[in-house]
């Protein structure tokens, strides 16, 4: 699909005067009148409506322009459409991509810590998201590339997500008391199992290396479907911590 120079440019202004928590997304006429027309506005209205398939609803008031869809929906949304993911890339931070990542997981069902430090060795490590459920530790590694890697490269970060694993591992086995450092219960099972994962902004196809997934963010509902399945053909790691949940 074809975005005119009209519609980028609003989008641009769209995405840099709101933020994640924003809903309805806003732009005043004010921040609009030196770009747009009344004209213009009306057909970024229609737009919109028919990128959208009728999802996304716009209302033009007297204070300004309401764009009725969630903030990142839209930003996803528009990469389906073939929007840019380079504008994407600049329209959405890292920070902003880690909480659209982390929300798809609470949605499904799993509890969330967000930027986990921890020190291993006297290093303090970080992981950009644990997801968990039940006895299934997902620790994530969330990109936000502007454009596709080598093999070279992801097998570099795959191996680095793997080692995050290990030392979060070897982490828990010292606790003592391992549910308020996750700062969430353990349930079920005196065992964790513990899977590297890593999460792309760029649309890649969906791989696997060295046993360690890579995938897309559109693509993540499909390989959660998927891994509640089969996630004892990838790599992991599992942690017995009897004494912690005593």
């Amino acid at each position: 699909m074809i975005f005119s120079p009209r519609l980028n440019l609003f989008l641009k202004l769209l995405f840099s005067e709101n933020n994640s928590t924003d809903y309805p997304l806003f732009l005043s006429f004010k921040a609009l009148s030196n770009f747009f027309d009344e004209n213009d506005l009306e057909k970024i209205k229609n737009d919109l409506e028919t990128i959208s398939d009728g999802r996304i609803k716009v209302s033009l008031r007297d204070d300004g322009f309401y764009l009725f869809y969630p903030f990142f929906d839209m930003a996803f949304l528009l990469l389906e459409k073939g929007y840019s993911y380079t504008e994407i890339s600049y329209m959405l931070d890292w920070r902003d991509f880690e909480r659209y990542v982390a929300n798809i997981f609470r949605k499904m069902g799993f509890e969330i810590i967000l930027n986990f430090h921890f020190s291993y060795n006297r290093v303090r490590r970080e992981i950009d998201i644990l997801a968990q459920i039940d006895n299934i530790l997902l620790c994530i590694d969330a990109k936000h590339w502007k454009k596709g890697m080598s093999e070279s490269k992801l097998k570099f970060l795959a191996a680095q997500q793997k080692e995050r694993c290990i030392f979060l591992a070897e982490y828990i086995r010292k606790c003592e008391n391992v549910g308020p450092i996750l700062s969430f219960p353990l349930n079920h099972t005196h065992s964790i199992h513990i899977f590297p994962l890593i999460i792309t902004l760029y649309r890649t196809k969906y791989c696997v290396i060295e046993k360690i997934p890579i995938i897309s963010a559109n693509l993540l509902k499909q390989f959660l479907t998927w891994f509640d399945v089969n996630k004892y053909s990838l790599w992991h790691i599992s942690v017995m911590t009897d004494k912690s949940l005593k």
